[in-house]
């Protein structure tokens, strides 16, 4: 009962006293000190010296993928607490190792895949055997980016050409993004994992339904890219065939889906078209088990995209599974290589704080490595 309650008052902040006597002033025959000698001295609080309460915080942000929020927070809080203590190993050297692997989380999860494959490299020559997702070093060095510091117009400018030259395989098709499946699908699993947690953890159900919509349409343009490089596309009667460069860059998923499954010709301005060559099969219908249709998806990601409807988290739920089975299909029936396990998940905390060194330090409640989600369905 007194250590609980010492406990709760660490906790609440609420300061503590005991009296304090020296050995030589205790009385011994009453079986107590001498009260002239008594002193009242206060507990020091671990919380407050340990940051403990801040950790907690780290160890829930971190759980919940919020990665930012986490690494400002051992900044500013804790690494300021951790510096002050003399221990061996110096905690400060493991809290600094924390933030910089949870920036490279951070980055990852961000998009930015160069920086964040450089700050694991760093990591890994302090001699950490630190392994981010796969996407951080397969796409690092062909995935769009700028410096913050860049002025916007420049920044869009140089985006939309590193975009264009990423698409197109700046003029040779066997390079672009949409025909390199080991980049297509790394992107891919990547992408379905990241919207996976803005259902689960951010709540943001627009930005996954978006994002869902965005994957299936890179998924049905990378079909017909590799059609396109296969020579099984072919002009209508009286049309040409559509450059390559054009179907990456004009094609929309509602004359991609068309195209794939009904075999609709699929045409721009003027005299630009393609169809199917005869003995190509159709894409079978992946969302036939599905709670959305393909077709009621991009109808509704359009709409969403010039309003502001309000996405309940249902739909997200939805447009995620239409996605997976997307991805799923593509990967069984559109690719000819074999191609990587994709690791789209973060380290366990318990083990991330022991390859950083935290674990020498940390007591055993925050170290625990409860999965805060089953990574296997949204809806549960």
């Amino acid at each position: 009962m007194v250590a609980g309650a010492f406990l709760y008052a660490a906790y609440a902040k609420v300061p503590v006293s005991y009296v304090d006597f020296d050995d030589a002033m205790y009385n011994t025959e009453f079986g107590r000190p001498y009260g002239y000698a008594s002193k009242i001295r206060t507990f020091k609080n671990p919380y407050d010296d340990f940051a403990l309460r801040d950790w907690e915080r780290v160890h829930a942000l971190y759980l919940r993928c919020h990665f930012r929020e986490a690494h400002h927070l051992l900044e500013k809080n804790i690494e300021p607490v951790m510096a002050a203590l003399r221990f061996d190993p110096n905690p400060a050297i493991a809290v600094k190792r924390l933030v910089q692997a949870l920036k490279c989380y951070e980055l990852w999860d961000g998009g930015d895949f160069s920086t964040a494959l450089a700050m694991s490299n760093d990591l890994q020559t302090q001699g950490l055997a630190f392994d981010p997702p796969t996407a951080v070093a397969t796409l690092a060095g062909v995935w769009p980016r700028v410096e913050e510091e860049t002025a916007p117009q420049q920044a869009t400018c140089s985006l939309l050409c590193q975009h264009k030259k990423l698409a197109e395989g700046d003029g040779i098709p066997d390079n672009s993004f949409f025909c390199r499946e080991t980049w297509l699908v790394t992107y891919g699993e990547d992408e379905l994992a990241r919207i996976r947690r803005l259902i689960a953890f951010n709540e943001d159900y627009r930005s996954a339904l978006l994002r869902a919509a965005s994957l299936n349409e890179v998924l049905l343009k990378a079909r017909l890219a590799g059609l396109w490089r296969a020579g099984k596309l072919q002009a209508p009667t009286g049309k040409q065939l559509i450059p390559f460069e054009q179907l990456v860059d004009r094609a929309t998923a509602d004359a991609m889906s068309k195209l794939l499954h009904k075999r609709q010709t699929l045409s721009m301005r003027g005299s630009l078209a393609a169809d199917l060559k005869p003995d190509v099969p159709a894409m079978m219908m992946f969302w036939k088990d599905c709670d959305l249709s393909l077709d009621a998806l991009i109808t509704l990601r359009n709409k969403t995209v010039h309003t502001y409807l309000s996405i309940p988290r249902s739909l997200a739920d939805a447009a995620w599974q239409v996605a997976g089975a997307n991805l799923q299909d593509y990967r069984s029936n559109w690719t000819a290589i074999t191609l990587p396990v994709v690791l789209t998940n973060t380290l366990p905390w318990r083990d991330l704080c022991t390859l950083c060194g935290a674990d020498a330090f940390l007591p055993p409640n925050l170290l625990c490595e409860e999965e805060p989600y089953d990574k296997t369905s949204v809806g549960s």
